[in-house]
């Protein structure tokens, strides 16, 4: 699970700097690249802002950071069947 690439992919799909998400987060820039990086964690409070600054629900940010490593290797098979399913119902919020 990557959530800092979701995280980072998101800010970038609406073009939006690290500066600027920082600005809407009321944090440095330094703390956007440690999220980026996974060096960081948010909080709970910080990932409810993080969505509202990105306007994504925090889910679904997390449903995007899903690697297959991250899948049981006896589901991954369903996994991978269901996922343009998953990706289209992702790209329709």
């Amino acid at each position: 699970m990557d959530a800092g690439k979701a995280i980072r992919n998101e800010r970038i799909r609406q073009g939006m700097s690290q500066k600027e998400l920082g600005i809407r987060l009321n944090v440095n820039n330094t703390y956007v690249c440690d999220l980026e990086k996974n060096r960081k964690y948010p909080s709970r409070k910080m990932a409810e802002k993080l969505a509202m600054a990105l306007s994504t629900p925090y889910p679904v940010i997390l449903m995007r950071s899903i690697e297959l490593s991250d899948i049981p290797f006896q589901k991954r098979d369903t996994y991978k069947a269901s996922l343009p399913a998953i990706n289209a119902l992702l790209a329709s919020l």
